[in-house]
């Protein structure tokens, strides 16, 4: 119903620019097109409920896509997380052997 509203706001808006236009230039208007608007046959409650509708819609959007945005760089974060904790394991593991080598070095010269 917004819809048909503003669409016949749009014709009625583009016939009154063009009687404008018509009479500037001294011309007689004719519509090609009669438009008959009448605001009482739109109800403003049900327009309102439906740009309340359109808004909530778009902020729900807006609200997933941060969501979404969120999700993924968390899983970035813990991609890399996971690389550091392999990281650090390899290097605890050489750095055990390295000092099992020198254990094993000084126990050799005692």
């Amino acid at each position: 119903q917004r819809t048909k509203y503003f669409a016949d706001l749009t014709i009625l808006k583009e016939q009154l620019h063009q009687q404008h236009r018509a009479f500037q230039e001294g011309r007689p208007f004719q519509s090609h097109f009669p438009s008959h608007f009448d605001p009482m046959k739109y109800d403003e409650d049900e327009l309102r409920d439906a740009m309340v509708q359109e808004k909530v819609a778009a902020a729900e959007e807006k609200l997933l896509g941060k969501v979404w945005a969120s999700e993924k760089a968390a899983a970035a974060a813990r991609e890399k997380m996971r690389g550091y904790h392999l990281l650090l394991t390899r290097t605890q593991a050489h750095s055990d052997r390295r000092e099992a080598r020198v254990d094993k070095g000084l126990g050799a010269l005692r």
